[in-house]
Protein backbone atom coordinates (compact mmCIF):
# COMPACT_ATOMS: atom_id res chain seq x y z
CA UNK A 1 0.00 0.00 0.00
CA UNK A 2 2.85 2.21 1.05
CA UNK A 3 4.24 2.11 -2.61
CA UNK A 4 1.55 2.43 -4.18
CA UNK A 5 0.59 5.97 -2.53
CA UNK A 6 4.44 7.26 -2.84
CA UNK A 7 3.44 6.34 -6.80
CA UNK A 8 0.48 7.75 -7.00
CA UNK A 9 2.03 11.12 -5.46
CA UNK A 10 4.79 10.71 -7.78
CA UNK A 11 2.85 10.54 -10.28
CA UNK A 12 0.53 13.23 -9.10
CA UNK A 13 3.60 15.69 -9.27
CA UNK A 14 3.50 14.90 -12.72
CA UNK A 15 0.73 15.67 -13.94
CA UNK A 16 0.90 18.69 -11.84
CA UNK A 17 4.03 20.12 -13.93
CA UNK A 18 2.20 19.54 -16.84
CA UNK A 19 -1.55 20.90 -16.11
CA UNK A 20 0.20 23.99 -14.81
CA UNK A 21 2.22 24.47 -18.18
CA UNK A 22 -0.60 24.00 -20.05
CA UNK A 23 -2.67 26.47 -18.00
CA UNK A 24 -0.44 29.14 -18.22
CA UNK A 25 -0.09 29.67 -14.40
CA UNK A 26 2.09 32.37 -13.05
CA UNK A 27 4.18 29.95 -10.80
CA UNK A 28 5.93 26.98 -11.54
CA UNK A 29 6.54 23.57 -8.92
CA UNK A 30 10.29 25.08 -8.82
CA UNK A 31 9.20 27.81 -6.86
CA UNK A 32 7.78 25.90 -4.12
CA UNK A 33 9.80 26.56 -0.74
CA UNK A 34 10.00 22.84 0.27
CA UNK A 35 8.73 19.65 -0.59
CA UNK A 36 7.67 19.27 3.07
CA UNK A 37 5.25 21.78 2.26
CA UNK A 38 2.57 19.71 0.33
CA UNK A 39 -0.41 18.91 1.39
CA UNK A 40 -1.97 15.83 0.77
CA UNK A 41 -5.17 14.92 1.08
CA UNK A 42 -7.19 11.58 0.45
CA UNK A 43 -10.39 9.75 0.36
CA UNK A 44 -11.47 6.70 -0.43
CA UNK A 45 -15.38 6.10 -1.48
CA UNK A 46 -17.88 3.85 -3.44
CA UNK A 47 -19.44 6.09 -6.08
CA UNK A 48 -21.40 3.33 -7.47
CA UNK A 49 -23.66 1.49 -4.17
CA UNK A 50 -24.01 -2.29 -4.92
CA UNK A 51 -21.06 -3.03 -6.85
CA UNK A 52 -17.71 -3.43 -4.31
CA UNK A 53 -16.36 -1.95 -1.84
CA UNK A 54 -14.60 1.57 -1.82
CA UNK A 55 -12.24 0.90 -4.90
CA UNK A 56 -12.61 4.82 -6.19
CA UNK A 57 -10.60 7.70 -4.22
CA UNK A 58 -9.76 11.30 -4.56
CA UNK A 59 -6.21 12.62 -3.99
CA UNK A 60 -5.14 16.56 -3.44
CA UNK A 61 -2.38 18.02 -3.70
CA UNK A 62 -1.70 21.33 -2.68
CA UNK A 63 1.09 23.55 -1.94
CA UNK A 64 1.34 25.97 1.26
CA UNK A 65 -1.34 28.54 -0.13
CA UNK A 66 -4.26 25.31 -0.79
CA UNK A 67 -3.45 25.96 -4.58
CA UNK A 68 -2.73 22.34 -6.79
CA UNK A 69 -5.09 20.16 -8.25
CA UNK A 70 -7.16 17.31 -7.10
CA UNK A 71 -7.20 13.69 -8.93
CA UNK A 72 -9.90 11.93 -8.51
CA UNK A 73 -10.40 8.02 -10.06
CA UNK A 74 -13.74 6.39 -10.50
CA UNK A 75 -13.81 2.66 -10.41
CA UNK A 76 -16.51 0.31 -11.63
CA UNK A 77 -16.56 -3.11 -13.01
CA UNK A 78 -16.46 -2.27 -16.49
CA UNK A 79 -13.69 0.40 -16.41
CA UNK A 80 -11.59 3.37 -14.44
CA UNK A 81 -11.64 6.78 -15.36
CA UNK A 82 -9.20 9.70 -14.06
CA UNK A 83 -10.10 13.15 -13.97
CA UNK A 84 -7.65 16.29 -12.40
CA UNK A 85 -8.86 19.64 -11.53
CA UNK A 86 -7.09 22.92 -10.37
CA UNK A 87 -7.57 24.00 -7.22
CA UNK A 88 -6.57 27.92 -6.41
CA UNK A 89 -6.22 29.00 -2.93
CA UNK A 90 -8.51 25.73 -1.33
CA UNK A 91 -11.25 26.57 -3.74
CA UNK A 92 -12.66 25.19 -6.94
CA UNK A 93 -10.60 27.10 -10.26
CA UNK A 94 -13.09 26.51 -13.07
CA UNK A 95 -14.85 23.39 -12.27
CA UNK A 96 -16.91 21.94 -10.19
CA UNK A 97 -16.09 20.10 -7.14
CA UNK A 98 -17.66 16.61 -5.63
CA UNK A 99 -18.32 16.33 -2.34
CA UNK A 100 -15.59 13.63 -1.79
CA UNK A 101 -12.85 16.24 -4.20
CA UNK A 102 -14.13 19.04 -1.31
CA UNK A 103 -13.03 16.61 1.59
CA UNK A 104 -9.72 15.67 0.11
CA UNK A 105 -9.46 19.14 -0.22
CA UNK A 106 -10.40 19.61 3.48
CA UNK A 107 -8.29 16.73 4.66
CA UNK A 108 -5.40 18.14 3.29
CA UNK A 109 -5.50 21.66 4.65
CA UNK A 110 -5.75 19.82 8.22
CA UNK A 111 -1.63 19.00 7.69
CA UNK A 112 0.34 22.03 8.56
Amino acid sequence: MGAIFIWLVILSIFIFRIFRRQQNFAQDLGELKTPGQLKIGLVRFNPFPGTGGDQSFCLSILDGEGSGLVISSLHSRETTRIYAKPVKKGKAAGYELSTEEKQAIKNAKKIR
